[in-house]
């Protein structure tokens, strides 16, 4: 049963042809993209204890769960640009796939948008990984990550 107790549609076809490609795609980039959040998290963080930063560690799941929201019309304008939207496109695209009816071209540019979003977030990551590990020893400040994520070169403990 849907949402408010009226039965919910699904495609058959989902299991069949491109569908799945199309699922496995999402499922993926998403898990890549917030992997690599998930690693810029982490090496911001010098002692889980201690620090506030592990609730970063739940934007994917209220994100998702914001996508999720819209099962109730899955090509309403504000579902397909929430399915657009690189950060809640891993949960909204795959609904629209299995209950909507998205365009090709909505797919393919979402999936792009995709891959451009993991891209930055892994470089970022990577980046700030670097400057945690010349850091070792403390948190890094958010002017810290921020020169990271530029690309400036990091200072260590006050040195030029």
């Amino acid at each position: 049963y849907g949402l408010f107790h009226e039965p919910m549609s699904l495609a058959i076809d989902v299991v069949a042809g491109s569908s799945v490609l199309w699922l496995l795609l999402f499922s993926g980039l998403g898990f890549l993209m917030w992997f690599a959040f998930f690693a810029a998290v982490a090496a911001t963080i010098d002692d889980p204890n201690a620090s506030s930063r592990g609730l970063f560690l739940f934007v994917p799941a209220m994100v998702t769960g914001m996508a999720l929201m819209g099962l109730e019309d899955p090509d309403s304008l504000s579902y397909r640009l929430t399915a657009l939207f690189p950060l809640t496109a891993p949960g909204a695209m795959p609904v629209r796939l299995i209950v909507g009816s998205p365009r090709l071209w909505e797919i393919v540019l979402s999936l792009s948008l995709m891959v451009g979003a993991t891209h930055l977030f892994r470089r970022a990551a990577a980046r700030i990984f670097a400057m945690a590990m010349l850091l070792r020893g403390k948190d890094l400040a958010w002017g810290e990550i921020a020169r990271a994520f530029r690309g400036s070169s990091p200072t260590v403990r006050g040195e030029p």
